[in-house]
């Protein structure tokens, strides 16, 4: 089924927490790495745990492997990955795409919000893990600046009403959504 992802086969994904870096920066809302201590497993392995400390806005990026590795997307259809919250929320979160050109400024694709853009089941998160499912050309968006060959990384936003917990899980894109259906029902 031509799977490729954020986290390449076997390949875990690195998770980069910007505070203050970040190439835009966020004002409020501080983001932390929850420590592998945390339980918080899906498939019997660890998972990717952000907590968002205070309220107010906060960003964080999932990129493949390390340093300066990019990955083509050209040929996938779909992007799917599993989240959880701590607690039950309909506070949105947004999903951008942002390449890496050798020369330039990185391009970063138009935000995508999955609760107000009907990707998520229930239209809320919950405590209990839900697979989204993404189309690649709407996270795209019709943006002429971004190069789907190189991409970066993936960036995942919000604006918190209060500390919450988000757990992500299986960041994994594939040639078509049967795919992903298919690799749900396979675990």
């Amino acid at each position: 089924s031509g799977i490729g992802a954020l986290a390449v086969a076997n390949t875990a994904t690195r998770a980069q927490y910007h505070n203050g870096d970040s190439p835009r920066k966020v004002e409020s809302g501080n983001v932390k790495f929850i420590g592998n201590e945390s339980k918080v497993y899906r498939t019997g392995r660890k998972i990717m745990g952000t907590q968002v400390v205070e309220p107010g806005p906060w960003q964080v990026s999932y990129q493949s492997g390390w340093g300066r590795q990019t990955m083509d997307i050209s040929s996938f259809q779909v992007v799917a990955l599993w989240i959880r919250a701590s607690r039950e929320s309909t506070e949105d979160i947004v999903l951008e795409l942002q390449d890496d050109p050798t020369f330039g400024t990185p391009s970063t694709t138009p935000g995508l919000p999955l609760i107000a853009g009907g990707f998520v089941p229930g239209g809320k998160f919950t405590e209990e893990f839900k697979q989204i499912v993404i189309p690649v050309s709407k996270l795209i968006g019709g943006s002429e600046t971004f190069h789907p060959s190189i991409l970066r990384c993936l960036l995942i936003s919000g604006k918190a009403g209060a500390p919450i917990d988000y757990y992500i899980d299986k960041i994994v894109l594939y040639d078509s959504a049967e795919a992903a259906v298919s690799d749900v029902e396979g675990q």
